[in-house]
């Protein structure tokens, strides 16, 4: 329907003007578009919608809203092309799309944007609505019936529970799943405590709250000003600790303690630290006192603490080959 219609006869097109609503039914896809002027190019099966433009797709268990300032839909190809203030509403996952171009694939239940993207994740439980999560990347691909988010080129992902921050320059979310994975290096900041975690690559689960860092790791801490160096770090969030392994060094500053090793394990929110040794290997841990700090004696190397020296630290299982998730590494746009 529309307020004012003008059918031109030359190329084979309708061209409504005004409050213009056109529905689409092919099987189980159901297309409601609507917008200030549309026309329709028969020949070509292309719809051109302009001005506050917005299309309603359903089809299977997802469902999409999108809005834009203009909007191209191919009808053989079932592919709506978005421009111009793009805001992208999806069900099922619960999320929304903010960008100014965005292409949609409805048979493929395929979601895409080849710009600087925000998209934010929603959580219904309570009744209402309200962010839970973020993710920003250069490129955005979502595969709606995967629950799967693909982030490529400045991408970071802001997570609410728990409350961190993923940065790399690729990265791939799966939100049924509730985990993260980096490709790229990354790096995790816990904005709560104040821990700064880089990796080759690494894996985030937020069910369980362990993150893993794998090859040239890295690490601080404001608690007590540490620094860490590792090739394999696991990260437990809710115990607040931490466990290094291979070519292990640990340094802080409150109180100065410098400890090296094939493995360690530290609390994280007391700026505890135990070092536990590889299989025929020793740890070796310096204790800087105040007055060698200040150049008026020095002191020998002390031998590390043992585990009945110590608060209690519940030591994580060792890290094992098949920790990090076997996903398959896929193209993402642009790549």
């Amino acid at each position: 329907k529309s307020d004012e219609l003008i059918w031109q006869m030359g190329p084979i097109q309708l061209d409504a003007a005004g409050s213009v609503d056109l529905v689409q039914v092919e099987g189980a896809n159901k297309t409601v578009l609507k917008a200030e002027r549309v026309v329709w190019q028969r020949k070509e099966e292309i719809i051109q919608a302009i001005g506050n433009a917005r299309v309603q797709q359903s089809g299977g268990e997802s469902s999409t809203d999108i809005r834009a300032q203009r909007l191209t839909w191919q009808q053989k190809e079932q592919v709506l092309q978005a421009i111009g203030q793009v805001v992208v509403v999806g069900q099922n996952p619960a999320v929304r799309l903010t960008t100014e171009r965005a292409a949609s694939r409805q048979k493929e239940q395929l979601l895409t944007s080849a710009v600087p993207t925000l998209m934010e994740r929603y959580d219904c439980s309570g009744g209402s609505c309200v962010v839970s999560d973020r993710a920003r990347g250069n490129s955005v691909e979502a595969r709606l019936a995967e629950q799967v988010i693909y982030l490529r080129g400045n991408a970071n992902v802001t997570l609410a529970d728990p409350a961190i921050r993923a940065d790399s320059e690729l990265m791939r979310w799966f939100v049924k799943d509730q985990r993260l994975i980096a490709d790229r290096p990354v790096t995790v900041v816990n904005q709560q405590d104040g821990v700064v975690l880089q990796g080759n690559y690494g894996d985030v689960n937020m069910k369980t709250q362990v993150a893993n860092l794998v090859g040239n790791v890295r690490g601080r801490s404001q608690q007590n000003q540490s620094r860490m160096r590792a090739q394999r770090l696991v990260w437990a969030m809710k115990e607040e600790q931490v466990q290094l392994v291979g070519n292990v060094f640990y340094q802080q500053a409150s109180p100065p303690l410098t400890s090296t090793g094939a493995r360690a394990a530290a609390a994280i929110k007391d700026g505890q630290f135990v070092l536990i040794s590889g299989p025929g290997q020793r740890a070796r841990t310096t204790f800087v006192t105040e007055e060698t700090q200040g150049g008026e004696s020095k002191s020998e190397p002390q031998p590390s603490p043992t585990p009945g020296a110590t608060p209690a630290i519940v030591p994580l299982p060792p890290p094992r080959p098949g920790d990090l998730p076997n996903v398959p590494r896929r193209q993402l746009l642009g790549g």
